[in-house]
Parts: structure tokens; sequence; C-alpha cells
């Protein structure tokens, strides 16, 4: 809750009691004032001789008023709330028969008691003020964010309106309302509200932060970030209004204004771990994984049971390639919180990494029995499932996965090679295309589009896209590996051994290269090269485990050696 300051005003009610007191009492408050001594204390008698709650007692003759009452005030300005309840309570019994300065005195209390956290003791003493004065817009105010404090947000709408009833200048009154239009869904009539009290007190901060965030709830990013460098402009040192602009900036992808305002947050506040997990997103986003670590571990020190804080410390371990430290980090998110889908989804991201494929599986299991609108969720459990050979179940988490999100670049990807690998070639070609239309520099599609279209038969079209694909990625080994096979089916063999040399060079083992170069040297008369390319290949496929392959080469060196 959101308290207007009060303790700058109480020092002027001072002298207000003096001019409103009867005779007796203002010679009680123009005496000498005398401190509280100890043996007061022990005798446990309040100011005018009765029993003291607050243990604070001292003879009348020594007390003033009117001291109690300043050093009340100036306790509250150094937010000894406590304090100044003690120093407002002992001017009370000494102002006991002076019902308008008791009034003033009862709403000074009031919001100590609202400082101190005491909503429902501030609500009796605003209740008390109003007995002995009706028309005290302050009281009706003040109660009316003691009631929000306590979520009686129609209560507290209904004094505020009484408070400006009485007096329409009161800036707090209209930006308390807001408060509570805005916490029962009314942000318009919230917006409205804050702009009536920055009319009236165009500083006033809680007014543009509340705005800001009204604003932001109906969509208009923009105009809460407007408010909230407004609320900085009259106080630069408002860590709340640098954390609110921080979060809006990071939602419209502007991450460096994100994190200067996160960095601000951390100099007023140096232990708000909401703000270095904040900025450890931000960093994350820009690329910065080593930073986001950092910050998401000084989250953790600072709030060491924080679920998110572990979530994004796993994250930034598996961004910079620590997979194991991953897995550890999302297993004690998971501890945490035993419900969190993304840790779930994230740990299982990490075994796949580290080809644990069947723990991946589980894991992304797991991730959308708790979210099943979790898209990346299918899409990571049907890479995980192509790669254990599964293609069938794969394309259904993959169909799954687009259904949900239609814009998953990976799932069309993982959908055309599930397709391919089910031998439905038109299939993974639509897909191929679909993931074109979304990222046109993804050479992986080109070259699996080029295989797909060699599969039916279109070679030219196959040999485009290869070609495309080496455009954008000249260093891909298996892409010159199918351009030299299309070439070859093409005749022109001299383009294949280029193409099949190419791929050597990038990867030395690649034993297709090979076998491709042997018979495109063959069909050029080159029998001693093709020969020992074929052994070349024979031996790479045997060291890989690939029996049909090396079987192959077996045959095709006889029919060689006999030719």
């Amino acid at each position: 809750m959101v308290w207007p300051a009060r303790a700058s005003a109480l020092t002027a009610l001072v002298a207000a009691a003096l001019l409103l007191a009867p005779v007796s009492a203002q010679a009680a408050i123009g005496s000498t004032p005398t401190a509280v001594t100890d043996a007061d204390r022990v005798a446990g008698v309040d100011a005018a001789g009765a029993p003291d709650r607050l243990g604070a007692p001292a003879p009348v003759a020594q007390v003033s008023a009117g001291f109690y009452w300043e050093r009340g005030a100036e306790r509250a300005r150094q937010g000894d709330h406590r304090g100044a309840i003690d120093d407002f309570t002992h001017a009370l019994n000494l102002l006991r028969n002076v019902d308008r300065t008791r009034a003033d005195l009862y709403v000074a209390r009031a919001w100590a008691y609202a400082n101190s956290g005491d909503p429902r003791a501030a609500i009796a003493d605003f209740e008390r003020a109003l007995r002995f004065n009706s028309e005290l817009a302050d009281a009706y105010a003040g109660r009316g964010f003691a009631r929000a404090a306590l979520d009686d947000h129609q209560s507290a709408i209904a004094d505020f309106a009484r408070a400006l009833q009485i007096n329409p200048a009161n800036a707090d009154a209209y930006a308390g309302r807001g408060h509570s239009r805005a916490a029962l869904g009314d942000q318009r009539g919230a917006i409205e509200d804050f702009t009536r009290a920055l009319a009236v007190n165009p500083r006033l901060v809680s007014a543009y932060t509340g705005r800001a965030w009204a604003r932001a709830k109906l969509g208009d990013r923009l105009g809460a970030v407007e408010d909230f460098s407004l609320a900085l402009a009259v106080d630069p040192t408002s860590a709340d209004a640098y954390s609110g602009r921080a979060g809006l900036r990071a939602q419209l992808d502007d991450a460096r204004g994100a994190i200067e305002d996160y960095t601000a947050v951390l100099h007023w506040r140096p232990n708000d771990a909401d703000a270095y997990l904040g900025r450890g997103y931000a960093r994350a986003a820009l690329g910065d994984d080593a930073g986001a670590l950092q910050d998401f571990a000084m989250a953790l020190q600072v709030r060491p049971d924080d679920a998110e804080a572990y979530i994004g410390l796993a994250t930034a371990r598996a961004a910079l390639g620590d997979h194991a430290g991953a897995v550890a980090d999302f297993s004690r998110a998971l501890q945490l919180r035993p419900e969190a889908a993304t840790a779930y989804s994230g740990r299982a991201h990490a075994r796949a990494a580290l080809n644990d494929l069947a723990g991946a599986v589980e894991d992304f299991t797991a991730a959308l029995a708790r979210d099943p609108g979790l898209a990346s969720a299918y899409t990571g459990r049907g890479w995980a499932r192509v790669q254990l050979g599964d293609a069938q179940s794969a394309l259904a988490d993959f169909t799954t996965a687009l259904g949900l999100d239609p814009n998953q670049p990976e799932a069309y990807s993982g959908r055309a090679n599930a397709r391919a690998a089910l031998e439905d070639p038109e299939g993974a070609i639509a897909d191929y295309t679909s993931l074109l239309a979304l990222r046109p520099d993804a050479a992986d599609a080109y070259s699996g589009r080029g295989r797909a279209r060699a599969a039916l038969g279109d070679v030219a079209g196959a040999i485009d896209d290869f070609t495309v694909a080496l455009a954008w990625r000249p260093d891909d080994a298996d892409t010159y590996v199918g351009r030299g096979y299309a070439r070859a089916a093409l005749g022109d063999q001299a383009g294949a051994v280029e193409d099949f040399s190419q791929a050597l060079a990038l990867r030395p083992d690649a034993a297709d290269a090979y076998s491709g170069r042997a018979w495109a040297r063959a069909a050029l008369g080159d029998t001693p090269g093709a020969i020992a390319d074929l052994q070349q290949a024979a031996a790479l496929y045997q060291a890989q485990g690939n029996l049909a392959g090396y079987q192959q080469c077996l045959e095709g060196l006889e029919a060689l050696q006999q030719s």
C-alpha cells in the first residue's frame, strides 16, 4: 500500500493546537518540556496520572503537549513510527479536553499506525478523529488508505469520494481512489483519478507510478514507460519507478534500457533479488550469459530458496555449455517448486544435450502434464523422439506444437525431418518451405529441402536448394555431399568430384563423400582413383559401424577390380 507522507505537516498543527486549546491547556503546552525519565517509565503512569500502555509516563507538571507533538512529528519523519505513536499518545492525554485539536492528533497517530503496518489501529484513530470533527478530509482519505491496505477497496473508494467532497483539491485522495479502482480492475477510472491528482500536485510520484501500472495493464507500455520516467524526473531515487520501467523496457525488447534501470534499482536497494533476476534475464537476452549467471547467483545469495533464480541460473549454465550444472540447478528448482513446467522443460533440453534422450522425453512429458499449452516442450520432445528413431511419435508432437504456435521454425524443421524419415518427401518439402517463409536464411531448410527434392527425382531443384544453402553456410560438408550426388545424377561427374572433394576438405571422415567421389571418378575413367576412394570409404564405414555401407564398398571394389 502506498501511504502519502504526512509527518512534514504535523509540526504546523502544533501552532493550531495553541490557538484552539483553553487557557489551562495553553499553559501546559507553553511550559518548558522535560524528557521522560527512566523512573517515570518504571512507574507506568501516563502524563495525566493514569496507567500508560506505552510505558512512557511523565508528571503532568513537567510535560508539554507541544513537545510530544513536535517530537512525534519528527519521529514520524525519521521513520520511527512506533516512537511517534508513543509521543502522540502522550499529547492526546494532555489535550483530552480540546476536541478539535484531539481530532488532528488522532489523525497524526492514525498515520503513524498506518505507516507501522497496523491499518486496523489506523482506522480506529481516523474514526475517533471523525467523531470530533466530521469534516476532516484527511481523516476520510486516511481511512480510505487503511481500508485499501486491508483490500476493502469499495469502502476505500467511498472514503476517498467523501474526502474529495470536502476538499476537491486533495491530490492524495484522488491518488488513493486511483489505486483502489486499479485494484478492482477499473484501469480507465484509475487513470482518470491519477490524472486529476497530478493536475492538483504535479510532483506526486505515487500518481505517476500508479498511472503507469494502469496504462501497462491496458497494454499501453510506451505510455507507462513515459509515466515512470516522469516519476523519476520528480524523484530520481525512486527504486519502484526504476523497477517498473525496467520490466516494461524488457517487454519492449529494450534489454539495454532494462539493464540500466535494474542497475539503478540495485544502487538504491542492493539486496533486491527481483532486480538481480530481471537484470539477469535482460543480460541473457543480449547474449551475455556470463553476466546473467552472475546476476542469478546474486539473487540466490539474497534469496536462497528462489526457484525462479535457480531456473535462470540453470538456463545460463546451459547456454555456456555446462549442461550437467544446468541439470543440477533445474533439479534444485523442482525441489523448491515441483509444479514448475519450465524447469522440467529446461532440464529436458539439458539432458538431451548430454545425450540422455530417454530422460529428456520423460522431462518433456512431465512439463506437458503441468502445462499442456507449452508448445516448446512438444517441439523438444519431438526432436528427442526423432533422435531415438520414433519418427511417428515425433510427427505427432511437432504437429501439436504447431497447432499451439504456428510460428515455430524449430517445429517445422523437426516435422520435416520426421516426414523425411517416414519417406514422405512431399510433406517434408512443404514443411521446409513453411520454415523458410519464417526464416529465409535457414541454410538447414534449403539443404533438407534439397534432399527431399532429390528423393522425388527433382535433381535440378535439389541442386538449386543445395547451392542456396552453401551461399548461407559455405562450410557445410553434408550439403556439398548432397549436391555432389545430385550433380552426378545429372551427369556432371567433374562437378560431383569437386563437391565431394570440398566436403572431404571440411570433414575428412565423411565416408559418403569418399564413396560418391569414387563412383564419379569411375565414371570419368579414373579407376585407380575410384578404387582408392572406395577403400577409404570402406575403412571409414567399418570404423563407424555402418556395415551396410561397408558391404556396398566391398562389392564396388570387387566390380572395379574386375573391370
